[in-house]
């Protein structure tokens, strides 16, 4: 999957997942990733540079989707 697919998905799933998508706390950000590793892992699978990783993507991701600003320490086990 490219990674341009796998951030449309996950948005959709975003949409899906979150009761209001437009605004989140960053607990929930991770909450949401926490769960896509676990239930579609497969959505994490695109090509990623040395020392990046998926969440950091993601995060922007969900960051620009929610128009978040606050401060952003990496999730546990992601």
């Amino acid at each position: 999957m490219t990674k341009d697919e796998s951030k449309r998905r996950i948005l959709e799933e975003w949409e899906r997942w979150k009761t209001n998508p437009n605004q989140a706390t960053y607990q929930e950000m991770q909450e949401f990733y926490l769960w896509i590793e676990t239930n579609h892992s497969e959505l994490l699978q695109w090509r990623i540079r040395p020392g990046m990783d998926r969440w950091q993507d993601v995060r922007g991701w969900l960051n620009v989707r929610t128009n978040y600003s606050g401060a952003l320490p990496r999730p546990r086990g992601g």
